[in-house]
């Protein structure tokens, strides 16, 4: 549960540093990515999986995050004041973000996730 903790703490962070900005699950990741250090590629793939998990979350368990999901990619913004769909997407960077990234686990995938992982005490939550 450590993981999820300083998760949550790192995706806050960079939110906080950007709030009125929606940002891509990529652009999110690249950005956090760096304090792992994670070398292992299985381990990274992992890493992946815990990340979404997280992000999924974090409207449940912090004021002012909103969380829009467009075209399979989720978008996560902080203390944005106007309506949701009032806002313009910039595409133009998250090609990029995917190549550098590699593609993210499918939705399913982190769900079974947390069911294999039995996460109830820490995904028991409205999604």
């Amino acid at each position: 549960m450590n993981t999820f903790t300083k998760l949550e703490s790192d995706i806050m962070k960079v939110l906080t540093k950007n709030a009125g900005l929606f940002l891509s699950q990529y652009n999110i990741y690249d950005k956090i990515l760096n304090d792992y250090d994670i070398k292992d590629p299985v381990e990274r793939d992992n890493f992946k999986f815990r990340f979404l998990a997280v992000l999924r979350q974090m409207s449940n368990l912090f004021e002012g995050i909103s969380i829009m999901k467009k075209e399979d990619v989720i978008f996560v913004g902080f203390d944005v004041k106007n309506d949701k769909n009032d806002y313009d997407y910039e595409y133009s960077t998250l090609n990029e973000e995917i190549k550098k990234n590699g593609e993210m686990p499918p939705e399913i995938s982190v769900i079974n996730l947390i069911i294999d992982k039995n996460m109830v005490t820490y995904i028991n939550k409205k999604d």
